[in-house]
């Protein structure tokens, strides 16, 4: 019996539980700050997402940046907060920027972002990348927990 193709299970068809409009550019970019969230573990005072490529040319129209945003705040893809991120942002105090990645940068895969972190407690400072996949999938590339 041959093993089932995970691109035709019924998640790759109707795609994660989201807010929309982009299982990419949305759902994967807040699961991606969500993950980085998670991973740092600590009270985070600034952050900056740097947007390359696809995220960085059509991101906004659907919502990548808000979506990080989110994400780093601690909230699910489904969540309706997320297209509040800006507002709740500001009145948390989490300081945000948002960069266009370099033009050319051949690293950098189709959705990704860099994301730099400022720790509220120890003022350290962590560097990982986000790659958005596709159907909400993600991976954390170069996850670098040294201080910079």
């Amino acid at each position: 019996m041959s093993k089932p193709n995970p691109d035709h299970s019924i998640f790759a068809i109707i795609g994660p539980n989201m807010v929309g409009p982009s299982s990419s550019h949305t759902a994967g970019a807040v699961r991606i700050g969500l993950e980085i969230r998670e991973t740092v573990g600590k009270p985070i005072s600034n952050v900056i997402f740097q947007l390359y490529n696809s995220f960085a040319d059509t991101g906004k129209g659907h919502g990548t940046d808000k979506a990080l945003l989110a994400g780093i705040m601690g909230f699910e893809p489904d969540d309706p907060r997320v297209k509040d991120a800006f507002l709740l942002a500001d009145e948390t105090g989490l300081d945000y920027k948002f960069l266009p990645g370099k033009s050319g940068d051949t690293y950098a895969k189709e959705n990704s972002v860099d994301i730099t972190i400022h720790l509220a407690d120890d003022g350290k400072i962590l560097k990982y990348r986000g790659v958005s996949t596709g159907g909400g999938a993600i991976y954390i590339e170069e996850l670098r927990d040294r201080v910079w």
